[in-house]
C-alpha cells in the first residue's frame, strides 16, 4: 500500500509533459533475464452474449492511447507492483447520446485497481452512439482491455513506453497440438499445419472436388503414419457411419498412402473424403489450394472501394481510411450478414457501406480443404491495408 501510495503522488506531481516521458513500463529482473513491463490496451465496440448487435457498435472519440494514459490509478499500482496482477476488462454500456451509462469489470479481472476506481476513471469518456441501418441511434456496448504484457529487454534496449496497442510475442502462447483424429470433418487449418503431409500413393485420389454429393454418401477419414504402418480412422463424426470400414479398407488396400520420407511431421497425416458409387468407391483428396477463405473475385476488390469512395464511406483519392466491416457469406459468395466493425469516419459513410457489400457480385465463397463451397466464412475487410 505505501509502495502504491508514493508511486500515485508521483505520477501526479508530473506536468503534462514530464508525464508523457514519465510513462515507460517498468523494468524488472525476470525469468531469462530483465523485462519491461508493459501494459496492453485495446478497445473496442462489443456485443453482449445472446445479444444482436448493432449495424455499428459506439465509436470513442479519443484514443484508447489518451485514454490509458490518464489513468493514474493503475499507472501508479502497475508501477508499484508490475508482477502482481494479470489481465482485465471494463465493459461500457453507452447511451444513445453517447454517454456512459453503466460500467462493471470483467468477472474473469486480476487489475491491481479496483472496479470503482477504473469506472471512475471511464466514466467522462465521450462516445459517438451506435447505430442502426436505419440511422437510428441506439444503446450499444464498448470495452476497455487491459494486460500485463512483460517483454525480454536486449542488450542496449531503450525503455519502451508503458503502454502500447501492439500484442507482440509476450501474448503469444503456443497451442496444444490438435488431436490426429479431428472432432470437426473436414479439418481445420490449424490441423492441417500441424499434420498434413503429402504421401507417395500407390493409386493417387483426385484432388479437390465441386461435387454437391449429400453427405449422407461420403465418410471422412484420417490415414496416418504410426510406428512405420499407414493405417486408417474414420473422423470423430463419422466413427459410426456404416460406409467407414469399407472406406478404410479401400485407402488402405487401393489408395495405399506413405510417407518414406521425413516429413517434418510427428505423425504424417492426409484426410480423405471417400464417396460411395453403388459399390463403387472413390476417393477425395485435398484441394492444392487447401482450405480458402472467402474472398474478392478477380478485379472486384477495386471496383468495391470506387463504390465506397462515392457513398463516402472510404476516403477519396486512396488515402488512409479506418473502415472495417464484417462480413459472412453464403455458398455462393453473397453477403449474408454485414455490420460496421470500425467506422470509416462518418454516420452516413458507415450507413452506406454495407448496402454496397451486399449489392452482390464482388465475393468468392469459402472453400473447405477439398474446394467444395460451403456457407459461413468470416471476413473482416480493412479499408487500409495498414488497419491495425
Amino acid at each position: 500500500m505505501v509502495r502504491y501510495l508514493v508511486a500515485l503522488a508521483a505520477v501526479l506531481a508530473f506536468t503534462p509533459g514530464g508525464l508523457a516521458n514519465a510513462q515507460e513500463a517498468p523494468r524488472m529482473d525476470g525469468a531469462g533475464g530483465q523485462q519491461d513491463l508493459q501494459i496492453f490496451v485495446s478497445s473496442y465496440g462489443y456485443t453482449p452474449r445472446g445479444e444482436e448487435p448493432p449495424y455499428r457498435q459506439p465509436v470513442a472519440i479519443r484514443d484508447i492511447m489518451d485514454t490509458a494514459s490518464g489513468l493514474t490509478e493503475l499507472i501508479a499500482a502497475h508501477s508499484a507492483s508490475p508482477d502482481d496482477w494479470r489481465s482485465g476488462t471494463v465493459y461500457l454500456e453507452i447511451d444513445e447520446k453517447g454517454a456512459v451509462a453503466r460500467c462493471r469489470l470483467s468477472d474473469s479481472a486480476r487489475l491491481p485497481v479496483s472496479e470503482e476506481a477504473m469506472c471512475a476513471a471511464l466514466a467522462g469518456e465521450a462516445f459517438r452512439p451506435a447505430i442502426e441501418a436505419d440511422g437510428d441511434k441506439v444503446t450499444g456496448s464498448y470495452a476497455y482491455y487491459f494486460q500485463r504484457h512483460p517483454l525480454r529487454v536486449d542488450e542496449g534496449q531503450a525503455r519502451r513506453p508503458l503502454f502500447t496497442r501492439d500484442p507482440g510475442l509476450a501474448l503469444a502462447v503456443p497451442a496444444p497440438p490438435p488431436p490426429l483424429l479431428p472432432a470437426a470433418f473436414p479439418p481445420h487449418g490449424g490441423w492441417m499445419n500441424y499434420h498434413y503431409a503429402q504421401p507417395q500413393w500407390r493409386v493417387e485420389p483426385r484432388h479437390g472436388t465441386d461435387s454437391a454429393q449429400p453427405a449422407d454418401d461420403a465418410v471422412g477419414v484420417v490415414a496416418y503414419e504410426a510406428r512405420g504402418e499407414t493405417r486408417c480412422d474414420p473422423s470423430a463424426e463419422d466413427i459410426r457411419n456404416p460406409l467407414a470400414r469399407r472406406a478404410c479398407a479401400f485407402v488402405l488396400e487401393t489408395l495405399a498412402p506413405t510417407w518414406p520420407e521425413p516429413t517434418g511431421r510427428r505423425t504424417p497425416a492426409v484426410p480423405l473424403l471417400v464417396f460411395a458409387d453403388g459399390d463403387d468407391l472413390r476417393a477425395v483428396g485435398p484441394a492444392a489450394e487447401g482450405y480458402r477463405n472467402a474472398r474478392f473475385a478477380e478485379g472486384q476488390e477495386e471496383l468495391f472501394r470506387a463504390r465506397l469512395r462515392s457513398a463516402g464511406s472510404i476516403a477519396p483519392d486512396k488515402a488512409p481510411s479506418t473502415l472495417r466491416l464484417i462480413l459472412r457469406f453464403d455458398n455462393t459468395g453473397a453477403v449474408t450478414h454485414c455490420r460496421v466493425g470500425r467506422t470509416g469516419g462518418s454516420d452516413s459513410g458507415d450507413l452506406a457501406a454495407c448496402p454496397i457489400a451486399a449489392a452482390g457480385g464482388y465475393f468468392e465463397p469459402v472453400r473447405d480443404i477439398f474446394g467444395r463451397a460451403e456457407g459461413g466464412g468470416l471476413m473482416y475487410w480493412n479499408a487500409s491495408d495498414d488497419a491495425d
